[in-house]
């Protein structure tokens, strides 16, 4: 396997799991028909387990770059467990120690829980792949005449689209719709986000711009000033683990144990020259195409409290669009980190998420947990498209 095919795909692993993890973010634990809800770790089970998670962070973690005073205190947190509890502990309560812990860190797509299969059971069909979304279209365009004015409504209530030609079909007809647009509105209320490169994809189609491929930084505007990748043994091995934990579609769990292998701890030719890869952004002073091939006209966004991980990265795209505004409510705050890898301690099964890369905004911006706040606040029992329609009258 060629080193410039394996740099590819880590370019990949970057941009179509950044969003994954918001599957996980709100999920709920409920008892399993069978098994205790507690198992009691002896003091070495507990140690083996810390030992294995301290290092995998210092080593795989991409927020150790950037979070300066957070990550130090995070380590000492795990060996803080490991001090006070040299007996050992049940892995319900170090499971909360675990939560607690990562809460401190703004990372919105760090966390820990326990894997299915275990104590606990993880539900995520209902409040991730509701039937409703799963049962409709992945997208779904609407015309609406206001007073004259020709106005597009493009719903995504997704990101989560596997099928590349639908995918496709997409961004083609966006293409050809907003030609003849008066303006346009991008519905993304209840999107938690999804695979990077489908609001890339829009953000270079409403610029005007070639899309660049695999990359999170793009040749329109965008606050994003670097992207940066962890590359090592462990972060290969993190995620060469969550690929093997997702339910992927046949032809991608191909390609990934074509690139990786079938090996979690020892990837197939592993020959990394460096531990990183950045990509800066240098395209600031190119010369726009906004008005000649994009689409210059109104835009408004909807979004609501559930606006996550590539939700946010389709307002990043369009940030510094001159006629965009943003209706609705403050969304969640995942975006800056991604490439989410995973570990599972051997005798708590307690799994984390690991994200494995991270931004770097030109602004040095805090939107982590804290999430993005709409140009125009939409009040409690009002609806965002009801304003935006009344807006464009």
């Amino acid at each position: 396997m060629g080193k410039n095919l394996r740099i590819l795909f880590a370019s990949i692993t970057f941009s179509l799991f950044f969003g994954l993890l918001m599957f996980k973010v709100l999920i709920f634990f409920v008892p399993s028909t069978s098994g205790s809800w507690k198992k009691t770790l002896t003091g070495v089970e507990l140690a083996e387990d810390i030992n294995l998670l301290i290092p995998t962070f210092e080593k795989g973690y991409a927020g150790k770059n950037i979070l300066k005073q957070e990550f130090p205190e995070l380590i000492a947190g795990f060996q803080n467990i490991l001090i006070q509890n040299p007996k050992g502990m049940d892995d319900y309560t170090l499971l909360s120690k675990f939560q607690n812990l990562l809460l401190q860190l703004p990372d919105g797509h760090l966390f820990a829980s326990k894997d299915p299969g275990t104590c606990y059971v993880i539900d995520r069909r209902n409040q991730f792949t509701a039937t409703s979304i799963k049962a409709s279209s992945d997208y779904t365009f609407e015309s609406i005449n206001l007073n004259q004015k020709n106005v597009l409504k493009l719903r995504l209530p997704t990101f989560f689209i596997e099928d590349q030609s639908v995918v496709d079909n997409l961004i083609n007809e966006l293409s050809a719709k907003m030609r003849t647009a008066d303006a346009l509105i991008i519905d993304l209320r209840g999107n938690m986000g999804g695979y990077q490169p489908i609001p890339l994809r829009i953000g270079a189609t409403i610029w005007g711009e070639p899309y660049r491929e695999e990359q999170r930084i793009q040749f329109y505007p965008n606050p994003v000033e670097m992207s940066y990748l962890i590359r090592n043994k462990v972060s290969y091995s993190l995620l060469l683990n969550f690929f093997k934990s997702e339910d992927l579609q046949p032809e991608f769990q191909r390609q990934m144990a074509s690139i990786y292998g079938t090996n979690p701890i020892s990837p197939q030719e592993e020959d990394f020259s460096a531990a990183a890869t950045e990509d800066w952004n240098t395209f600031l002073n190119d010369e726009p195409h906004l008005e000649d091939k994009g689409f210059p006209r109104p835009i408004y966004i909807l979004v609501d409290n559930n606006c996550a991980s590539a939700c946010e990265v389709m307002l990043e795209a369009l940030e510094k669009h001159p006629n965009k505004k943003v209706v609705g409510r403050q969304t969640r705050g995942a975006v800056q980190f991604g490439g989410v890898g995973k570990l599972t301690l051997p005798n708590s099964k307690i799994s984390f998420s690991i994200p494995v890369s991270h931004v770097k905004y030109f602004d040095n911006r805090n939107i982590e947990r804290v999430g993005y706040a709409p140009d125009i606040l939409v009040k409690d029992g009002e609806d965002s498209l009801d304003v935006v329609i009344a807006f464009i009258k």
